[in-house]
């Protein structure tokens, strides 16, 4: 299969250890949503068809696949994104850099802490979700985040997404980044 051409199950240990090391809340967290095995990561190849139809309604995409995938069709799901949850379920795609999959997991685990039934129904949502979990990658790998960079992340958001930018662009996301200590 393509992920394991790939190496991804050695990429994903290495990118847990990068996680681990890290000691901002939101990698810890990360962390232990995964190892505490609140949600399920997985390759593109075990994708389950009825998480990625509803991957494909939340980005308004119309492609369609044969499941299990191949090779060629995960590469083109990768062109239209690297990682996205379902329920428990997360699904990363083959990436040989353990920093950027430590990035996706962050990312995702971010989207599976928040989630909640509608908060993906407007685009000022779907916007709102998309930039709190790039600020939570962010907040992790770039330990200077300033204003000027949640200017620019919202911009890159709007951008990356497809989605037009909020009428108030300066509302910081709803939701948590880490959960409270139990």
């Amino acid at each position: 299969m393509y992920e394991l051409r790939s190496n991804w199950h050695g990429v994903f240990k290495k990118a847990l250890a990068i996680l681990k090391a890290n000691k901002h809340p939101i990698a810890q967290t990360t962390v232990a949503v995964i190892e505490g095995k609140e949600v399920q990561v997985l390759p593109y190849s075990q994708m389950r068809i009825a998480d990625y139809n509803a991957g494909q309604k939340h980005k308004n995409k119309k492609k369609t696949f044969e499941f299990p995938l191949s090779p060629k069709d995960i590469k083109k799901i990768t062109e239209d994104f690297i990682g996205f949850f379902r329920g428990k379920r997360i699904y990363i795609s083959p990436i040989d850099d353990p920093l950027k999959f430590a990035s996706v997991l962050v990312h995702e685990v971010n989207h599976y802490i928040n989630d909640k039934e509608g908060n993906y129904e407007t685009d000022e949502q779907k916007f709102l979700e998309e930039l709190r979990a790039e600020m939570a990658e962010a907040l992790v790998f770039k330990p200077h985040f300033t204003r000027k960079n949640l200017k620019d992340l919202r911009e890159t958001v709007a951008a990356n997404y497809d989605l037009p930018m909020p009428a108030t662009p300066n509302k910081l996301p709803p939701g948590i980044f880490t959960r409270p200590k139990r």
